[in-house]
């Protein structure tokens, strides 16, 4: 039995759930600790799978999990399952000038940043900001309104990056002065 990766093309249904952005994460959660319980070639109870098919499916569960549980990742997923080209794949970038602006000035804020306190009113402020674009990619996928789609998930794999320096950003602060926290 051969498992591969057939499932990494649309990784909602190897836990059976529906392709949405705005997912029941704990039914995520449910779904794949009950297919590793099946599948993880430690703990598996199935006799008809060998344990290199067994390894080969506890590492498709691993990846489609990851890639759901990450907005960014999921909203690719959602993009190629609809068939729309992965924004960026291609060494594309924002063609809003807009959104550019924003992330330029946000990336300046960043290098900006001098205290613990400023690089955690930046986070809230760039998460409150990624909710919203995860808010406008939920409803223009619900509604099939896929024009806007790329433009977003573009915004949110952008965002995202930023949200991870400021994270490294906070970080530098609390490993100069863990006392302060």
């Amino acid at each position: 039995m051969v498992v591969a990766s057939r499932f990494m093309s649309n990784p909602f249904e190897l836990f059976g759930l529906e392709p949405t952005y705005a997912m029941d994460l704990k039914a995520l959660d449910a779904a794949y600790f009950e297919l590793q319980r099946q599948y993880h070639p430690d703990k598996s109870t199935q006799t008809t799978h060998n344990d290199h098919d067994s390894a080969l499916l506890s590492s498709d569960i691993n990846a489609a999990y990851q890639t759901l549980k990450n907005p960014v990742s999921r909203a690719a997923a959602l993009l190629e399952i609809i068939g729309i080209p992965i924004p960026g794949a291609d060494g594309e970038s924002i063609s809003n000038d807009t959104a550019l602006l924003d992330i330029f000035e946000f990336q300046e804020t960043i290098s900006l940043c001098e205290t613990s306190e400023q690089a955690h009113d930046i986070k809230e402020e760039l998460d409150e900001l990624l909710g919203e674009e995860q808010h406008a990619f939920s409803e223009h996928f619900d509604r099939g309104d896929t024009e806007a789609l790329s433009e977003i998930y573009i915004k949110l794999s952008y965002m995202a990056k930023l949200r991870k320096q400021i994270d490294e950003v906070e970080q530098l602060f609390f490993k100069r002065n863990p006392l302060l926290h």
